[in-house]
């Protein structure tokens, strides 16, 4: 259990790494005063047979003086992932794909760039109920569903 009494506080925590410690996995997470850290090795997880050891650290986190819920987290930091094209580090998720998908190292990144590019055309887009003109396709479908649609 580690409690954050002063400002500053940090850990560090290795992420992945059961049953050696391994310093290129080492990440430093800074800890709010007040926060109070309980680390737990003997939580089984993800389904795993009572009988199995499972050696991942769990974290419980809550404010001090409040009454509190235990909130079990696999993982204190978020995933990172390598960039497909640039192999640039980031974290994984929606801007992992986004950039993997507009990566001027892509070879489709190009032809990706300029479909964007034509979706967000800005144009003259009329109604065919009410005549009312709209500058962007989005608009219309918006104006269509709110006003037209019964």
């Amino acid at each position: 259990m580690v409690f954050a009494l002063e400002p500053g506080t940090k850990l560090r925590i290795y992420v992945g790494c059961f049953t050696a410690r391994d310093d290129s996995k080492a990440r430093v997470v800074e800890s709010p005063v007040g926060f109070c850290v309980l680390f737990r090795g003997d939580l089984i997880h993800n389904g795993m047979p009572y009988t199995t050891t499972n050696y991942r650290l769990h974290c419980y986190r809550s404010y001090a003086g409040m009454k509190w819920t235990p909130d079990i987290v696999q993982d204190a930091l978020p995933q990172h992932g390598e960039r497909q094209y640039c192999g640039e580090k980031v974290e994984k998720g929606q801007a992992l794909r986004k950039h993997r998908f507009y990566c001027e190292k892509n070879p489709m990144g190009a032809e990706n760039r300029l479909k964007r590019k034509r979706e967000y055309k800005k144009g003259e887009y009329k109604c065919e109920v009410c005549d009312k003109v709209f500058k962007h396709q989005s608009s219309l479908r918006v104006h269509k569903m709110r006003e037209h649609s019964a």
